[in-house]
């Protein structure tokens, strides 16, 4: 009986230890779902990258925004462009190209790595569900031998005081 007791604890500790390994690995995936979402703005960085590039004689130096026409805009409205005014006119455009490149890169890696939570999530949930069940059969076992524990004793109990009297 100290030995089931002594497993189920075992098994409630290490129950526990996958309830929070899996709870960690949710938090995981879904911080990096939020920065996911943050890289669905990339295209604008090459949109200004560009317009800024193929204005660049129009631009000059210390601007903090660049209002450029826009030709991804079929209306072919004036777009206005933060820039930085520490930098030229194509530096700003190499650092829009350059924070495109970077968000792509994370984009693709961020896919990679939210595909791996769900399959660890979804092998310690089964393993959660696996060691729940198996608990639930060590009660029922101890729950068995408890009670065949009571039975054989009443019986000795009273096979004792029958023989006494006989």
């Amino acid at each position: 009986r100290a030995t089931f007791q002594r497993v189920a604890k075992q098994s409630q500790d290490i129950l526990k230890l996958l309830t929070i390994m899996s709870a960690r690995a949710e938090k995981r995936m879904n911080m990096r779902l939020i920065d996911l979402k943050k890289c669905e703005d990339r295209e604008q960085l090459r949109v200004f990258g560009e317009l800024i590039k193929a204005n660049l004689f129009a631009l000059e130096n210390g601007q903090r925004f660049a209002e450029v026409q826009n030709y991804y805009d079929e209306n072919l409205g004036v777009i206005r462009i933060p820039m930085n005014p520490a930098l030229t006119p194509s530096q700003n455009a190499a650092k829009y190209f350059k924070d495109y490149k970077k968000s792509y890169t994370a984009e693709q890696t961020l896919k990679k790595l939210i595909e791996a939570d769900k399959q660890e999530i979804e092998y310690l949930d089964s393993q959660i569900v696996s060691l729940a069940n198996k608990l639930n059969n060590i009660s029922v076992q101890n729950f068995a031998i408890s009670s065949e524990e009571v039975n054989l004793g009443e019986e000795n109990s009273s096979g004792t005081s029958s023989s006494q009297s006989g």
